[in-house]
């Protein structure tokens, strides 16, 4: 019988998957996000982890020296299987979830959309385009689809108007420079104030 292995690190990543034998954790969040290259590092006794391997047909995964790069192709249930050169050793099953919508902020000098999570991974974003309604009185002044420059129609409104910001289309680009395009139904109600 395999002897059993448990591995704390304290504050060094967080374990998102283990089985008896080794521990497959993040380095930067503890969660595994769907389309988001995730930086994990995977430890198993008594194998140095140059000799490590990963495989699976639910995500592409690179490996970079002792860190693999996971990038899950769904969501939900993924299966890891560990390599040591051609032989498995380990199957590990972890889950991958939706990337956290995008943050807007809207204030005098501007808005500006972030995401502070996957900004932790080295992802930058832009905004191509958005969707903007404006009331005034409970009756609609405008209901548009525009570009980014969409501030300056905010800035014509009057004091106590209120306009929603919606289908919000993002361009996400990863670290090598790779872009996903994606739509964020998401609404953002504000209330002018000036």
């Amino acid at each position: 019988m395999k002897k059993i292995f448990i591995l704390f690190l304290v504050n060094l990543f967080f374990s998102i998957g283990f089985s008896q034998m080794g521990v497959l954790s993040t380095t930067k969040l503890n969660k595994l996000y769907y389309y988001i290259q995730n930086p994990v590092k995977v430890v198993y006794q008594d194998i140095p982890c140059d000799k490590l391997f990963l495989e699976s047909i639910d995500c592409n995964i690179e490996k970079k020296d002792c860190e693999f790069i996971i990038l899950p192709k769904k969501i939900g249930s993924i299966q890891l299987i560990v390599k040591n050169d051609s032989s498995t050793i380990d199957t590990i099953t972890i889950r991958s979830i939706h990337p956290p919508l995008t943050e807007l902020n809207v204030g005098h000098g501007g808005y500006r959309f972030n995401n502070p999570d996957l900004s932790e991974f080295g992802y930058t974003f832009k905004v191509d385009s958005v969707s903007i309604k404006a009331y005034r009185n409970d009756s609609l002044l405008f209901d548009k689809d525009t570009d980014v420059s969409f501030y300056i129609d905010i800035q014509k409104l009057k004091k106590n108007d209120i306009y929603m910001i919606y289908r919000i289309k993002i361009r996400r680009i990863d670290p090598q420079g790779k872009e996903f395009i994606y739509w964020e139904d998401k609404d953002y109600v504000f209330k002018k104030y000036d």
